[in-house]
């Protein structure tokens, strides 16, 4: 029973659920939100609508919701991670800069911290680790509040895929060991980190049900 929701000639990416019946997504830099279904047979979800639009120097991508805000990746030039209420409006900086690389931003089950992988300890190197952040910015210094470093990798591995656990108190996660990736979690409460899935063969986190 597959129904086709986008039919254009742009780059439709990463689509993430919003609730029961809507999808949020990057279209060429922008941010769409939609209905997950088409009922008039267009080939397009219903009801949709740019929640964030997109230039070639301001990239939007990766984006994620919760019932009231979306958290995306902006290339701008330097990636940051940005927060705004479910219209676009009310932009919040929580991240970012020359030489950082972010990923897969993701909302908390309850709406209220984010997850993300970064090479946030050592600008000038490629390895990614996980961290955690609130989804707000009260002291105004572009950096979510309450930042806490989930993994430490070392050079040749890294961290990267972070899912949340349905009560919020953990984050599973794939590393990579050198030739393989495994599945892990971590506990955000007492830092336990335990195996999931070994490797070989390669394991990546997709969710958490």
């Amino acid at each position: 029973n597959q129904v086709r929701l986008t039919s254009n000639a742009l780059d439709d990416d990463a689509p993430r659920w919003c609730g029961n019946s809507r999808l949020v997504y990057s279209q060429d830099g922008a941010i769409v939100e939609m209905d997950a279904a088409d009922l008039d047979g267009d080939g397009n979800g219903d009801n949709r609508v740019t929640i964030v639009a997109g230039s070639n120097d301001r990239y939007n991508h990766s984006v994620d919701c919760s019932a009231s805000s979306i958290v995306f990746l902006r290339n701008e030039p330097g990636l940051h991670v940005v927060l705004a209420d479910r219209s676009g409006g009310n932009e919040m900086y929580l991240g970012g800069g020359e030489m950082l690389i972010f990923e897969q931003p993701r909302f908390s089950p309850d709406g209220n911290r984010i997850v993300f992988g970064s090479n946030l300890a050592d600008a000038s190197m490629s390895v990614r680790d996980i961290y955690v952040m609130d989804a707000v910015d009260t002291d105004n210094d572009q950096q979510g509040d309450n930042l806490q470093r989930v993994t430490t990798s070392n050079s040749g591995s890294g961290s990267s895929n972070p899912v949340w656990s349905p009560d919020g108190g953990f984050v599973a996660y794939s590393r990579n060991s050198g030739n393989y990736y495994e599945i892990r979690k971590a506990a955000l409460g007492n830092g336990t980190d335990t195996q999931v899935v070994p490797s070989p063969p390669n394991g990546f986190a997709g969710d958490w049900q």
